[in-house]
């Protein structure tokens, strides 16, 4: 007769199963991002508009090469299988990353390693995991410190924690807003129902 499992040894089981097979995906997509370097890899984060931001460029990029996305579903558990599974013939991959806890950018900046990182806004969206926007600023800076050298950092230009994310980036840096010291400045804006934005 075979002895039984006691059960807090057979979740301790599962539960380290399941968190080998998460590795094993994990280290499948660091490959996979090796040997795909010739696609240009787009992350997008911030506290809000990632959506929005990651669903306009898979349109605009896609007029231009062949794009795979991987939007909406922004963590590891969802980013390593889609960096695993991007086509060789991939011309660019948008990925929208986003942060439940400290010291998860991290981890996903090191598998995406952008070549373009666009940071949309730092706020106080994650106050339950994260109560302090520098904390949030501070994980939200590892998309531009582990970007590629050749890569280009997109900040906004209307945060005041930019300064201190540019100045962590690995690559050149360019700013959006509606600030006089922008590279890309938004002038003239307008919105009241019924108009259009």
């Amino acid at each position: 007769m075979k002895p039984e499992v006691p059960r807090h040894l057979a979740e301790l089981l599962g539960r380290s199963g399941a968190f080998v097979r998460r590795r094993i995906v994990v280290n499948q997509a660091h490959l996979a991002r090796y040997r795909n370097r010739h696609t240009k890899y787009v992350a997008v984060s911030g506290s809000s508009a990632k959506t929005t931001v990651c669903s306009m460029l898979e349109h605009i990029l896609s007029g231009v090469g062949r794009t795979e996305a991987q939007i909406s579903s922004n963590t590891m558990p969802a980013i390593a299988p889609f960096v695993r599974t991007v086509s060789g013939e991939c011309d660019f991959a948008v990925v929208e990353t986003a942060i439940g806890a400290v010291d998860r950018m991290k981890h996903l900046a090191r598998l995406i390693r952008p070549d373009i990182a666009v940071l949309t806004m730092i706020e106080l969206e994650h106050k339950k995991e994260m109560p302090d926007l520098d904390i949030i600023a501070r994980e939200k800076g590892y998309l531009v410190e582990y970007m590629s050298p050749s890569g280009v950092a997109v900040l906004n230009a209307d945060d005041e924690r930019t300064a201190g994310i540019a100045q962590r980036a690995n690559g050149r840096v360019v700013t959006f807003g509606r600030a006089a010291a922008s590279d890309y400045r938004a002038v003239e804006i307008s919105a009241g129902y019924p108009d259009r934005l």
